[in-house]
């Protein structure tokens, strides 16, 4: 990228059109789909931007310089996916599949694990932003359940409530 600032239009998921000035900082292919990440006028942080949200893109003559201290490594340490968002702890138990599989996989540096004597594994950890990870415990359907946040172990038990309302009747 050639450091220079661009005026762009965001369509956020929700079908909302944001215009960003943006500073492109560094591209990243995440879950099959292409984000920049950069700095926008309207967030304090740097954000990421899905490259097929970009509806229009104008390059300004305007340059910029990247921060010193940027890391893009650092935008997920303590995260979940690229999202991020406020800091909470987290606490899952993991059963079947999820307690076999999960220890394997799931090498987030604050993660700590425990197996009860049942045999469930109790995952513990600090994260920013728990929305990718509510997004990932449901893809476990029954085999996790949330012990907290109150609001995560929420959102699970309402997603799994309205997905199960699709199969009754049957």
């Amino acid at each position: 990228m050639r450091r220079r600032t661009v005026r762009l239009a965001y369509r956020k998921p929700s079908g909302r059109r944001n215009w960003h000035s943006f500073h492109p900082f560094t591209m990243v292919l995440y879950r099959d789909a292409i984000y920049i990440l950069g700095a926008s006028d309207r967030h304090a942080q740097p954000i990421y931007l899905a490259v097929d949200r970009i509806e229009e893109l104008e390059v300004t003559g305007e340059k910029f310089r990247i921060p010193k201290d940027y890391d893009p490594e650092k935008m997920t340490r303590d995260g979940f996916g690229i999202w991020s968002g406020k800091e909470c702890e987290v606490a899952l138990r993991l059963s079947g599949r999820a307690a076999e599989q999960v220890p394997e996989r799931l090498h987030q540096r604050t993660v700590r694990l425990s197996t009860t004597q049942g045999g469930d594994v109790l995952l513990k950890a600090k994260l920013r932003g728990w929305q990718e990870l509510a997004w990932w415990i449901l893809s476990w359907g029954r085999d996790i359940e949330v012990l907290s946040p109150p609001d995560l172990r929420k959102y699970v038990a309402e997603e799994h409530q309205a997905a199960a309302r699709l199969y009754n009747g049957d």
